[in-house]
């Protein structure tokens, strides 16, 4: 999977956990949350500077 598409699965994963807890799924939110931070955690520094690209303000980009 190339990084930038990595990068988007886990933005969609983790609004995906956020949807979740709102719907009141407390278990389906708790599972999507912890895999949020796995892959949060197992990123290599190319992906986390797409997230950080993708998510950052643009009137403030990132350098």
């Amino acid at each position: 999977m190339a990084k930038r598409d990595f990068v988007k699965y886990h933005l969609h994963q983790a609004l995906r956990a956020m949807r979740a807890e709102l719907d009141g799924d407390e278990d389906l939110s708790r599972r999507l949350h912890a895999e949020t931070k796995v892959r949060l955690i197992r990123m290599s520094d190319e992906e986390l500077w797409e997230l950080a690209k993708l998510t950052s303000s643009p009137e403030r980009p990132v350098e």
